[in-house]
């Protein structure tokens, strides 16, 4: 078996010097011919519950760097627990886009966190500008939600493994053009009046080019200055402002057992520093900034370790929240990296076989005339990972294997010694985790801008919570609909092609995993067993509703409201829905035309479900999948900009990629992806499908294969009395175990 694990000496270079760039330059994609396919661009009105309580004084935020649902997903299999963000009261799924382009960086998307506004891709606390003086200008600074907790006397503060400077924190307490201007960075936060800072970076504020010691500076302002693990405990129980910086750079990866200071004891730091004074109030950022690192490196077992890295460090944070009723702890991503996908261990290798065998297949993203050190430094887009022995996961154990978005491992070959390579972002959907104070409303939102602006007004008394305990009324009618495919992928790129779906729209929004004790890959049928109970469908008690089932294309064209008009006068009623076969499509490797018009037949059948439930008032509305076939998104911007895309026909390489339009206008908060000044070459923006990079390179090389079913977590929405209960994370089996319940009328309403 290849050795597909860095070793400790190499493991820090494998992320942040992978060698190199794709040769030639690069065009973005000719405009494709409109599409016949518009799907509806109006979500369903919901009503959003009274929010007049007091807003949480301390708000802890924590920001996985990359971290995508399929992150969390092999996290908790290879831990074989359910992770700490798993066990949260509260999901949701936000939108990540930049002003002018659909994927992201982590400037653009931190700054949207900081403080509620979009602003230009790798811009800082800024407006969106295409110029960098700009930034002198004050009235282009986006007021940040720690400059909003200092107005208020809270207490602020960052805490980063990397250096303090980059992309995420950077954007809480600084005002720049661009995300690399790392000592312009390090001199508005060292002026920027908090706290604490904890983490790395050192050289930023005293081995400047303008020769100052922006650390002795600060210094002379009263804060404390350490610059070693030890130097940090010792300041902890001491200091009320702490800038503790343990690193010139950026500290070492989990995996190596070498960083300065765990994550976790980072936060333990961070509270004590925070709560010092027993202040009214403060603001806390974390950042787990390698999981993005190491999934540009395409290192999935990197990413596992760095997500439990920071899942060790939630946890710290929820024991503190939960003995206070102040305080919100939230969990987000500010994108996802790289497309990551979980493949049962048995189809993976058949497609390894396809490849040649593991060495084989690694050796075909690899560049051609490197030397044996720089070969070194190359992962393997595949990781073999051992399922945890615990009680999250298939009763077999097993592993399964991380395999990323295609079109990344296809382009590392065509890397030519200029720079060094890494993996695209992409612009899938990411996780809210929320607890505490305000956790209903923190996981409501559906952009990361919203999120931004919710912290900022909750801190300016502008923007309250709910008090009010939810009805726990059960609903009298259940419309189940239940389609194969609707992955993260799937949804993502509806949202972007057809703008506000119906499905997105539906207020409440959970995550299921689909593992059975069967395995870690169910089939299609184990997974529709476990959601809809053959019980449930030949149920005899006195209060069993009537069944209404509906399978296949006439589910899809009509069937569903024909089923509730002949079925409106039932005083207890289940429509089951199976239809919308996203899953066949992307095993066809679609190229998503087709994809996408299944996807908004779908989005149809949901809209008129959600209007029938609407004006009945007593309907619950769920909406879910069987599983994930392994489709993620892309942009022709982000592999594009930076050469990234060497498999294109644009950038030297042999593969035509299919885009797709977007839904200029439609598309919440995207008002700047109208913005053709700042995208330039890249306009109009334009998104493709693309498959797991195991499944597709098979395919390609003449492999008779499909694409890979995956183990990744799928997303649930709901709508109606009941439908605040699905706010969370669980499996398809419970949901499959309440609809039994319900069926046979086990819970009265009440």
């Amino acid at each position: 078996m290849v050795d597909l694990t860095c070793r400790a000496k190499s493991r820090l270079l494998c992320s942040i010097a992978l060698v190199l760039i794709v040769a030639g330059g690069c065009r973005t994609a000719p405009e494709p011919e409109p599409e016949e396919v518009r799907g509806p661009t109006v979500a369903p009105e919901v009503g959003e519950p009274e929010a007049t309580g007091e807003p949480p004084k301390r708000i802890i935020l924590f920001i996985g760097d990359g971290m995508g649902l399929t992150s969390v997903a092999a996290a908790a299999y290879a831990s074989g627990s359910p992770l700490a963000m798993m066990e949260m009261a509260e999901f949701g799924l936000n939108t990540t886009h930049s002003h002018e382009f659909v994927t992201t960086d982590s400037a653009a998307s931190a700054t949207a966190l900081a403080t509620g506004e979009k602003t230009h891709f790798e811009g800082v606390g800024l407006a969106p500008t295409g110029n960098r003086e700009d930034e002198e200008d004050e009235g282009m600074h986006l007021r940040t939600v720690v400059r909003a907790a200092q107005e208020r006397d809270y207490r602020t503060g960052l805490v980063a493994p990397v250096r303090i400077t980059h992309a995420t924190p950077g954007a809480f307490a600084a005002h720049r053009y661009n995300r690399n201007q790392y000592e312009d960075i390090a001199l508005d936060m060292a002026g920027y009046g908090l706290d604490l800072m904890l983490g790395a970076g050192s050289q930023y504020f005293e081995d400047r080019q303008d020769g100052r010691d922006l650390m002795a500076e600060m210094e002379a302002e009263g804060v404390r200055i350490a610059r070693s693990a030890d130097e940090v405990r010792e300041a902890a129980g001491e200091a009320s402002r702490l800038v503790g910086l343990m690193h010139e750079r950026d500290m070492r990866f989990a995996a190596t057992g070498e960083r300065e200071m765990e994550l976790k004891e980072m936060v333990e730091v961070a509270l004590e520093v925070m709560d010092e004074g027993d202040p009214e109030g403060f603001f806390l950022m974390v950042e787990g900034a390698y999981i993005d690192w190491a999934g540009h490196a395409l290192d999935g077992a990197g990413v596992v370790s760095e997500t439990l890295d920071m899942d060790r460090a939630l946890q710290v944070a929820l024991e503190y929240a939960r003995g206070r009723e102040d305080t919100v702890v939230i969990v987000t991503a500010d994108h996802e990296t790289g497309g990551m996908d979980l493949i049962e261990e048995a189809a993976a290798r058949e497609y390894l076989e396809v490849l040649g065998g593991e060495m084989a297949a690694f050796e075909t993203t690899v560049p051609e005339g490197l030397t044996e050190e720089e070969r070194e430094l190359f992962e393997a887009p595949f990781d073999f990972v051992e399922i945890g022995e615990g009680e999250f996961g298939p009763a077999g154990g097993g592993q399964f294997v991380t395999s990323f978005g295609w079109f990344s491992p296809a382009s590392r070959v065509y890397a030519d010694g200029g720079r060094r390579f890494s993996a695209m972002h992409t612009p899938l959907v990411v996780p809210v985790f929320a607890e505490g104070r305000g956790a209903r409303e923190a996981a409501a939102v559906r952009d990361n801008a919203d999120l931004g602006r919710l912290m900022v007004e909750w801190i300016d008394g502008e923007a309250g919570v709910s008090d009010q305990e939810v009805e726990a009324k059960e609903p009298s009618k259940v419309i189940m609909i239940v389609t194969d495919g609707l992955g993260i992928g799937a949804l993502t790129a509806g949202i972007y092609h057809f703008g506000d779906l119906a499905i997105w729209g539906m207020p409440t929004v959970g995550a299921l995993w689909t593992h059975g004790e069967e395995g870690l890959i169910a089939s299609r049928e184990g997974a529709w067993s476990r959601l809809v109970p053959s019980a449930v469908l030949g149920g005899d008690s006195e209060r069993s509703p009537t069944v209404v089932t509906l399978e296949g294309s006439v589910a899809l064209d009509g069937g569903l409201g024909e089923a509730l008009e002949r079925s409106g006068d039932e005083e207890r009623l289940l429509v089951v829905m199976r239809a919308g076969d996203l899953g066949a499509l992307a095993a066809e490797f679609d190229d998503g035309e087709r994809y996408l018009a299944e996807l908004v037949r779908v989005d149809r059948a949901v809209r008129e479900a959600v209007e029938f439930a609407r004006e009945d008032g007593d309907t619950l509305v769920v909406v879910t999948t069987s599983g994930d076939d392994a489709v993620t998104v892309m942009d022709n911007h982000y592999g594009f900009y930076s050469n990234r895309c060497g498999a294109a026909v644009e950038c030297g390489g042999e593969f035509e990629v299919p885009w797709r339009s977007v839904a200029l206008g439609s598309v919440h908060r995207g008002d700047g992806l109208n913005d053709e000044g700042l995208q330039g070459e890249f306009t109009p923006p334009r998104i493709a499908l693309q498959y797991t990079w195991l499944a597709q390179a098979a395919r390609q090389a003449g492999g008779e294969v499909r694409s890979a079913r995956a183990a990744n977590f799928v997303p649930l929405f709901a709508y109606g009395p009941g439908a605040e209960r699905w706010s969370r994370v669980t499996g398809q089996a419970e949901v499959g175990g309440w609809l039994r319940e319900w069926s046979e009328g086990g819970e009265e309403e009440r």
